[in-house]
């Protein structure tokens, strides 16, 4: 009897410890964020992308193994199984889709409009007969290609472009929140403010392959939603120095 009694009791412990052992995930991350425009603070971003697994990890109860890609083959090693996702800044559309299941954009990077300090906000839509400054080839163009009533006016550097609204030669400016906020809580803190949310869905967002795990970017998803409602997301960003408080 003391026999069976033991080898039931190994048994149950093993069970126990077979099921408290947490789901673990490997998300692939190229450090270098190839194609995105840090402004130099790649160590930040990648700071705030592991604080903020880290904290998912917590509140679902999961594990996180974040691995080290290269820019060039990220992709094409998710698709041959090395990763389960990576994070990217891919956008989603009818053929990214059809190919990949994207979360939530966890990490605006589009651009946002650039006004004086003392204007009211206002939504790009309802401007009218202004001026607005972009910077030369950048996708703020494309933006504003919708709107005829606002005229585009092109510079070829930030300060530049910053300066001429302060200066009044432009009404506002047109600047990706990556590359805008370290001027605006800077240098320009007292002359200028960001006036919008991002305008377009460009962003960072954690990327599998289509309907292979499903399980996992719910996971993600329900933990980035609980740090949303629990300010703590808002707290890594400013941790790490981006985005103003609002």
């Amino acid at each position: 009897m003391a026999k069976v009694f033991g080898v039931f009791l190994l048994l149950t412990l093993f069970l126990c410890g077979c099921s408290s052992k947490k789901e673990t995930y490997v998300i692939g991350i190229d450090k270098s964020f190839y194609g995105l425009e840090a402004q130099g603070q790649q160590k930040h971003l990648y700071g705030f992308i592991e604080e903020l697994l880290s904290e998912i990890a917590s509140e679902m109860k999961v594990e996180f193994n974040l691995t080290f890609a290269n820019w060039d083959s990220i992709m094409f090693d998710l698709e041959k199984g090395k990763y389960q996702a990576v994070f990217s800044s891919m956008v989603p559309h009818n053929f990214t889709e059809s190919r990949y299941d994207f979360s939530k954009n966890f990490f605006p990077t589009g651009p946002v409009l650039i006004i004086p300090l003392s204007d009211k906000n206002i939504a790009l839509e309802k401007i009218k007969n202004k001026h607005a400054g972009v910077i030369t080839g950048s996708n703020s163009i494309l933006i504003l290609q919708k709107y005829p009533d606002i005229t585009p006016q092109s510079f070829d550097s930030i300060p530049a472009l910053l300066d001429g609204v302060v200066m009044g030669d432009v009404d506002l400016a047109l600047l990706d929140i990556t590359l805008a906020y370290p001027y605006i809580k800077d240098i320009y803190s007292e002359s200028l403010k960001i006036g919008s949310s991002p305008l377009n869905d460009e962003g960072l967002r954690l990327i599998s392959m289509k309907d292979q795990q499903k399980k996992l970017m719910t996971v993600f998803d329900k933990g980035l939603k609980a740090l949303e409602k629990n300010k703590k997301l808002k707290a890594i960003e400013e941790k790490w120095g981006f985005f103003p408080k609002s």
